[in-house]
């Protein structure tokens, strides 16, 4: 009887490492969910500041361009809201080399571009504007080389935001 009982003794102890092996392991892969699913709500959270600041540099743009005519005036304006990102533009022509694009439209006149013209943007909204309606675009993507204005956290896992773009527009009466 004695030696069965230091048989049962060995394998539960046996029983017991390797159940604690099991459970280093749970723990682990725990651990790391759990730190991807912070890093994407940072990075989530990031975005949507990034959002309203955006919004925010359109509608300021258009009402700007409601009230004056000249259009570097208005890119300066939108120029104010998103340097608060890090992001620079010329405001009084065009390159490709800029951060961001911002696009003017004036019913009965050609749009006016100022900043990276390579950059894809495309207004929201009717194609056609109304009797002295105006629209600012503004576009930009979501996370440049310099991981500005959004950094580019999760695109060792696959989720690459680099080839995403912001593309905000607000429109605007003339006064």
């Amino acid at each position: 009887m004695l030696r069965q009982r230091n048989i049962s003794r060995h394998s539960r102890q046996t029983a017991a490492t390797r159940r604690g092996g099991v459970i280093i392991l749970e723990a682990i892969l725990c651990v790391m969910l759990l730190t991807i699913a912070t890093v994407a709500i940072v990075e989530f959270t990031i975005v949507m500041a990034v959002d309203q600041i955006v919004t925010a540099s359109a509608i300021a743009g258009a009402r700007e361009a409601a009230q004056n005519t000249d259009n570097d005036d208005v890119a300066a304006k939108v120029q104010e809201y998103l340097a608060i990102l890090g992001l620079s533009f010329s405001t009084t022509g065009t390159n490709g080399t800029d951060d961001a694009l911002v696009v003017i439209e004036r019913q009965g006149s050609a749009d006016v571009e100022r900043g990276n013209n390579t950059i894809p943007c495309t207004a929201a909204g009717p194609n056609t504007l109304e009797t002295n309606e105006i629209r600012v675009t503004v576009c930009f993507p979501v996370s440049n080389t310099n991981n500005r204005p959004v950094p580019n956290l999760l695109s060792t896992l696959g989720l690459d935001l680099s080839s995403h773009y912001f593309e905000v527009s607000s429109m605007s009466l003339a006064e």
